[in-house]
């Protein structure tokens, strides 16, 4: 079905003492997995009860397209 997407919800948990590494992470991946060409939407979330705990809400326009992520350097890191 061509109007459809392929979703994915992942949780991230800094471990003590990396917070601000995590964050620096999420904040590069966020602009490079937007600029790919399957990807319709990348949204970080962070938990309002527990600081080190993130959600990554990412949308692409195929399971193909997610693939692709997967093989980028990025996501690998």
């Amino acid at each position: 079905n061509p109007n459809m997407t392929y979703t994915i919800v992942a949780k991230w948990r800094a471990q003590e003492g990396e917070l601000h590494k995590i964050e620096g992470i999420l904040h590069e991946l966020s602009r490079k997995v937007r600029e790919e060409p399957g990807n319709l939407q990348f949204v970080v979330h962070r938990s309002c009860e527990d600081p080190n705990e993130f959600l990554l809400y990412e949308q692409y326009s195929s399971e193909e397209a997610f693939r692709e992520h997967q093989r980028t350097a990025h996501f690998k890191t």
